[in-house]
């Protein structure tokens, strides 16, 4: 991954940080808690929100009431996630049909037989191609030289001699960078744009709403599911909750690192290298 996903991760926190702000906002203006001050802000290149309550007014408040400022934000954050998966759903089709061709490897075979960049691969000599593993399953059968027929979804047939394989001598490759292609149910963007809203808006909120608003529910310090989990303590009639609230936060934060630990190991890191 590169620095190209970065506008698409500040995009999806802005569209994270200013309905979760303007929620609690909101909650307490419903429950009459006062709100000393709000306002947006850009920090460098990341929008986002504030909202300051008075935490000595909501302090005196209901426990109903604290229990909805508190879980406002990452209820929000629910359903925007909510309405993206229904934008996604309306907007896509939910099944690949082709390989697009995002960009080419250097010396790339494919480059050299002018194998167009954003074109989408649906068949390889006789075999037809929908996603990538097609691609992965064919080209472990071949060898390196062979003749490969390149067909497109426009039609066009392109002649690519494979090349060989940096990291494996005995394995063929065409020399492409390249993602399951999701066509639009209504075509009106072109194949790049396509994939900059699939695969950089719509990846990226899919990914950071749903996930974010779950972190921010653990009852650990400082999350709202901290103050939501010390609510519910008092519900329950317990006065001291801080040793409660302290092991809730442990077993949280180690759930989470371990989590951070697992994925670092699995899938390595999202920020270039």
């Amino acid at each position: 991954l590169g620095w190209d996903i970065f506008p698409y991760i500040l995009f999806a926190i802005a569209v994270l940080l200013i309905p979760h702000e303007a929620a609690h906002g909101i909650a307490s203006v419903l429950d009459k808690v006062p709100i000393k001050s709000s306002g947006v802000f850009m920090a460098i290149f990341l929008p986002g929100g504030f909202v300051e309550i008075d935490e000595e007014d909501l302090a005196k408040r209901k426990a109903l009431t604290k229990l909805r400022v508190f879980a406002a934000g990452s209820f929000t954050n629910a359903v925007t996630f909510g309405v993206v998966l229904l934008l996604l759903f309306a907007l896509f089709q939910t099944a690949p049909a082709g390989v697009l061709v995002t960009g080419f490897t250097p010396g790339s075979p494919a480059a050299e037989a002018q194998l167009p960049q954003w074109s989408v691969i649906t068949g390889l000599n006789a075999t037809t191609v929908t996603q990538i593993q097609d691609v992965a399953i064919y080209m472990y059968k071949v060898n390196p030289g062979s003749l490969v027929q390149v067909r497109l979804n426009d039609g066009q047939v392109f002649n690519v001699t494979t090349g060989r394989s940096d990291t494996n001598s005995s394995r063929a490759i065409l020399g492409i960078y390249n993602r399951d292609y999701v066509p639009l149910r209504y075509d009106f963007l072109s194949l790049q744009s396509q994939y900059q809203l699939y695969y950089g808006v719509f990846y990226w909120l899919v990914i950071i709403l749903p996930n974010v608003a779950l972190i921010n529910m653990l009852p650990m310090i400082p999350f709202d599911g901290d103050r939501y989990f010390d609510t519910l303590l008092g519900v329950l009639g317990i006065k001291h909750t801080r040793p409660f609230r302290t092991i809730a936060s442990v077993v949280s934060l180690g759930l989470l690192l371990s989590n951070l630990i697992l994925s670092f190991v699995l899938f390595g890191t999202v920020f270039p290298r």
